[in-house]
């Protein structure tokens, strides 16, 4: 860490307020090259029982300070304390997985006998680490999606090597600080902040890093992609996920799903609805009911308790969501509620009626907006639904249990949601998508079979 308070430094802006929240380091190449080089050093000592009590002393040092945790992923980010209160439990629970994981994975075999003509045998398989994972996440989820990569990498007993996003950075060092000190060695886990381009291209070039594991935007995914060799790659990228509410679905539960899933985070979620199609013969009532839920979202001070909605990342961001409103506008949809900017915060915002050719609903839209669309023909929803370069999620809100499975059995996405949002999981189950939206599964038993390579021994027997 030493090397850290050496480096350069860049300061972090509350979006909010535009108060500084702190400096990190701005880590030279020579640097970089160091802590991966202090990882390559690793040689796998620790037992898995070892880890797994290193990983729950780090979750209950975290939960003692979870208001700390909390406010300071509110001030670096702009999302509101009832979110990042919501994200630190989450990755409460993704810490306890990841200790009961590496218990499970020290017991994991595989075995199956077979014969050859008059011979029998049997084989074995077990997992052994990688090596070194490189973990690199957004700017979303400043602790949730560092520990959905890190804590699994742990558990498999590999060596970690952190680049968390420059624009959240501050709760990442904060982590990694609080898991050194509970017993995982320096050797096994370094954080590296600074320039993403340069750090990008040395973990693609360095030949000691065995995975890249990496939340983010579809466009960097595929720079990692092209650039990263012969690596195990994990990607989860981007995500224009689909609310279909047929004309039997009940219309409050569809109102608070498509509220929930478009306003919490602010919007900021690969998995938060970003289009929703209502059947033409409860169209108007679904409208209606979801301004009158939208007007109970409370929009404004991230750091007051009462708040639902707090800014996006940043102006610039908030800035680029307003204008594909109001490209949507003129293209003829209708703003029916919300559209107001200051600053970073843009509020609940509901866009109905809108071309489905709009930026607004091609593009991932990462921001609090509800963009509506009308169909009557079932199939015509199931082909919009698909017209996407992405495939993580898509929810149905219905009760017919055949339109339940022809959904499921014709959505090319990673996951489908019945009667929830898009965005609902487990911290444990599969989570990932298709298409443009990556490959490889996250969640923390999924994460630790990625971050595993398996070894197959054969004896006769």
């Amino acid at each position: 860490m030493s090397k850290l308070k050496q480096a350069m430094s860049q300061t972090v802006i509350n979006p909010y307020n535009g108060e500084i929240v702190g400096t990190y380091p701005l880590l030279s190449e020579d640097q970089v090259q160091d802590s991966i080089q202090q990882l390559a050093k690793y040689k796998r000592n620790l037992s898995l029982q070892q880890i797994s009590v290193y990983l729950n002393n780090l979750a209950d040092s975290i939960s003692k300070k979870k208001d700390q945790y909390s406010r300071l992923i509110t001030s670096e980010s702009g999302l509101c304390l009832k979110d990042t209160l919501h994200e630190v439990s989450r990755a409460l629970k993704v810490i306890r997985f990841s200790a009961d994981s590496a218990l499970r994975l020290d017991d994991y075999s595989e075995s199956e006998n077979f014969s050859v003509g008059n011979a029998h045998f049997s084989a074995d398989v077990i997992r052994e680490p990688v090596g070194i994972v490189a973990c690199v996440t957004p700017f979303n989820h400043p602790l949730n999606q560092v520990v959905h990569k890190v804590c699994p990498a742990l558990a498999s007993n590999n060596a970690c090597l952190l680049k968390p996003s420059e624009k959240t950075p501050m709760t990442a060092l904060m982590f990694v600080d609080d898991a050194l000190k509970c017993g995982i060695p320096p050797e096994m886990l370094q954080i590296v902040t600074g320039d993403a381009a340069l750090v990008g291209k040395q973990i693609c070039q360095s030949n000691d890093i065995s995975m890249i594991s990496f939340t983010g935007s579809t466009k960097v995914g595929e720079i990692f992609t092209r650039n990263a060799g012969i690596k195990k790659l994990s990607l989860e990228l981007g995500g224009n996920d689909a609310l279909l509410v047929m004309s039997d679905a009940n219309i409050e539960e569809a109102v608070a799903i498509a509220a929930e899933g478009s306003f919490r985070n602010s919007g900021q979620r690969c998995s938060a609805v970003k289009r929703i199609f209502v059947h033409s013969d409860i169209y108007t009532l679904f409208c209606d009911h979801l301004v009158q839920k939208t007007k109970t979202y409370s929009c404004g001070d991230p750091m007051n308790s009462s708040t639902d909605v707090g800014t996006v990342i940043s102006e610039e961001d908030a800035i680029e969501i307003e204008s594909r409103i109001q490209q949507a506008v003129s293209a003829g949809a209708t703003l029916l509620w919300g559209g107001n900017r200051k600053g970073a915060l843009l509020e609940p915002t509901i866009v109905i009626d809108v071309n489905p050719d709009s930026l607004l609903v091609t593009s991932e839209t990462f921001g609090p907006v509800a963009s509506i669309m009308k169909f009557e023909d079932y199939e015509d929803a199931i082909s919009m639904i698909n017209n996407t370069i992405y495939g993580l999620n898509s929810a149905i809100v219905t009760n017919d249990d055949c339109l339940i499975q022809d959904f499921i059995s014709r959505i090319n996405v990673g996951g489908i949601r019945i009667n929830m949002p898009p965005g609902f999981r487990s911290e444990n189950v599969p989570f990932g998508g298709n298409k443009s939206s990556g490959f490889g599964r996250s969640g923390v038993w999924p994460s630790i079979l990625e971050m595993t390579n398996q070894k197959t021994i054969i004896r006769k027997v």
